[in-house]
């Protein structure tokens, strides 16, 4: 009985070193990795940012680094509506970012000398 007692002694003793060396001694060290930093400039109405990416794949925010510019950027011109004979065209311009429309012109009814139709040679 002496020896059961003693061996539970034993174990028990066994197990708060053990629990409290974990405890300690077992943190592991602090996350460290060095993450690709993307720019994506600033729009006319989106701030410019650093977007961070880990081997890791942990999720690191976001840093704003500029304002938005409020500035647009064009497109081409979109012809909405192609003049006729019988009423005007509309064209416009818009904005790449944020679709603002911009620049609309009136594109004015076709005419006769629209016509690009080369004369008609009589032999």
């Amino acid at each position: 009985m002496k020896r059961i007692f003693a061996f539970i002694l034993c174990l028990l003793t066994l197990l708060c070193f053990v629990t409290s060396c974990a405890s300690d001694d077992l943190t592991l060290p602090p996350h460290e990795c060095n993450p690709e930093v993307k720019y994506i400039p600033p729009t006319c109405s989106e701030p410019g940012y650093n977007q961070y990416e880990c081997s890791c794949k942990k999720d690191i925010p976001d840093e704003i680094v500029a304002p938005p510019t409020g500035i647009h950027t064009f497109s081409a011109f979109i012809y909405t509506v192609s003049p006729t004979f019988a009423s005007d065209g509309y064209k416009y311009k818009r904005c790449l970012h944020c679709n603002h429309q911009l620049q609309i012109e009136v594109l004015p009814k076709l005419t006769d000398n629209d016509l690009d139709i080369p004369p008609m040679e009589i032999h």
